[in-house]
């Protein structure tokens, strides 16, 4: 396999085990010295507190499903276009369980070195979601 491919295996492998709130397999997909960076994050998330951001969603969001639409590779970056679908069946953000699913885009960038992930870049609807459940009026 190449680099390449190897590369984007890994991040398939990251986004799976998130999606079955697997965290032993997650946490072996990412370098301790991970830098990662998320829409509304001034500044990068280390280890545990991206660990800690994808908990705090998968309490507030079963079902949780990434369905990647492209997904390039060039050298060490991942390249992902994607949708991720989940249920809102926790708190989130102060919003109690609405129970409705959710359908989002997202963007993301992985840097993966030495088979982890080391930079993350995830750009995804935000207020899509909030409008999802309840928390803002789409604009007139």
């Amino acid at each position: 396999m190449s680099t390449e491919t190897d590369n984007i295996a890994v991040v398939r492998r990251f986004n799976d085990a998130f999606d079955r709130a697997d965290w032993d397999t997650m946490k072996s997909c990412v370098s301790k010295d991970v830098a990662a960076y998320a829409t509304g994050r001034p500044s990068a998330m280390n280890f545990d507190e991206f660990v800690g951001m994808g908990q705090l969603f998968l309490d507030a969001f079963s079902q949780s499903r990434h369905i990647v639409a492209d997904q390039i590779a060039q050298g060490e970056v991942v390249a992902t276009r994607a949708s991720w679908s989940a249920v809102h069946t926790g708190h989130f953000n102060g919003i109690p369980a609405t129970g409705r699913p959710v359908r989002i885009d997202i963007m993301i960038f992985d840097r993966v070195r030495n088979g982890r992930i080391v930079e993350h870049f995830g750009q995804l609807d935000l207020p899509a979601l909030m409008m999802q459940i309840g928390a803002m009026q789409a604009a007139a």
